[in-house]
């Protein structure tokens, strides 16, 4: 393992020295970005599980102690893990990438352009929309017959699902000071780290390989959900990959999808916390979505795409991802 990494390191530096980013294909660059967040999420896995244990006292390569989510210092290694995370394999990667790219990486990570307040209250009705649309996928996703897998891989599923929903409660907390510490954590980091990965990058160099715009959107967003490896949300998920992927389209700004993401985990943060501290009931009308929730939704998602679609930046965009 170790001199596999040595050799991974070794060949990056030498296509950065040479200046061969640019000269290579499309395929070779998604193999390249992939292998780039490999060895920096690794690097940054060590690093959190260096000082995971002066700091906590938690052996992270210990699987029960880590996961003792009654522990409050298991809370605080993971969460700290989790922000490393998201630093070492999509933030930091996606930077590197666009530097090394020979491009300026706010044109190739389309955060140049900022966003505009018109646009942003457009944003927000959409955001109406999709969160109630993503509901309803969130429904349908949870009613699908699972009787063509075995037995011993459904129950992982739900077991991997439980354990998840368990480490989200635990995340949560009950004072206002972990509100703030989860939002930081788990919707303004994941937002723009995931957004620069999928939508900024792999989105991107999906669009060159392919020549064609809307299956990188599709392609993108199928690996969004893909990746989070939660079954029980997977089509939920694919829905906003694809939704955050076509603002980009539309606006040819990151930013937008940036927002979207970050209002989409909190919202849903912000509805864990209420319950737990009791302002917010788990029957409200507002959190429970119905038929006419979706009719309005769809009425205000259609006037959003519309509006935004006037302005499109389509043919913008076609230029930049087939140049």
């Amino acid at each position: 393992m170790r001199d596999f990494l040595f050799q991974l390191i070794l060949s990056i530096f030498a296509i950065v020295k040479n200046g061969a980013l640019q000269y290579l294909n499309p395929w070779e660059k998604i193999a390249l970005f992939i292998a780039l967040c490999f060895l920096s999420s690794l690097l940054f896995g060590l690093l959190g599980a260096s000082i995971a244990s002066p700091l906590f006292g938690i052996d992270v390569y210990n699987y029960n102690e880590l996961t003792n989510l009654g522990d409050k210092d298991s809370i605080r290694t993971v969460k700290m893990l989790n922000f490393l995370f998201h630093i070492g394999t999509f933030i930091l990667p996606s930077i590197l990438f666009a530097k090394l790219g020979a491009f300026e990486p706010s044109d190739y990570l389309l955060t140049k352009k900022r966003p505009q307040g018109t646009s942003i209250l457009i944003i927000l009705l959409l955001f109406f929309a999709i969160t109630v649309l993503n509901d309803w996928f969130a429904a349908i996703n949870a009613q699908l017959d699972l009787s063509f897998i075995s037995k011993e891989l459904q129950e992982e599923i739900y077991y991997n699902q439980a354990i998840r929903d368990k480490s989200i409660s635990s995340f949560i907390g009950s004072t206002w000071k972990s509100f703030g510490l989860n939002i930081f954590l788990l919707a303004i980091i994941p937002a723009i780290g995931e957004e620069l990965v999928f939508r900024g990058v792999l989105q991107n160099l999906m669009a060159k390989a392919s020549q064609k715009i809307h299956l990188s959107v599709w392609f993108t967003a199928f690996i969004f959900a893909f990746i989070h490896f939660q079954y029980m949300d997977f089509l939920p998920r694919f829905f906003l990959g694809a939704a955050f992927g076509y603002v980009v389209l539309l606006t040819g700004k990151i930013w937008y999808s940036m927002i979207l993401h970050f209002l989409n985990n909190a919202l849903a943060i912000f509805i864990l916390f209420g319950i737990r501290k009791g302002f917010i009931n788990e029957s409200s009308w507002w959190i429970n979505f119905g038929a006419v929730h979706l009719i309005i939704a769809l009425l205000i998602g259609g006037f959003a795409i519309y509006t935004l679609s006037k302005n499109s930046k389509i043919n913008e965009m076609k230029g930049i991802y087939f140049r």
